[in-house]
C-alpha cells in the first residue's frame, strides 16, 4: 500500500512565492501560461498521471 500523501495546488504567482519561502516543491508547466481554471485542472491530471490513477479500475 502507498504511504498517504498530500497535495497542494497554488497557482497564482504570488502564492507560488509564498509557498516556496516554506520550503515547500514547486512544478510548473514550463513557460507556457495557463488560465488559472486550465492549470488546476492539468495539475491534477498530471498528479493522477504520476500516481498511476488514470485508466481502467484494478479489479480486486
Amino acid at each position: 500500500m502507498r504511504p498517504k500523501s498530500t497535495h497542494h495546488f497554488y497557482v497564482a504567482p504570488d502564492e507560488v512565492r509564498l509557498v516556496r519561502q516554506v520550503g515547500c516543491l514547486a512544478a510548473s508547466c514550463g513557460r507556457r501560461t495557463l488560465r488559472t481554471e486550465t492549470a488546476a485542472v492539468a495539475a491534477v491530471g498530471i498528479v493522477q498521471y504520476e500516481l498511476g490513477d488514470l485508466g481502467m479500475p484494478q479489479s480486486g
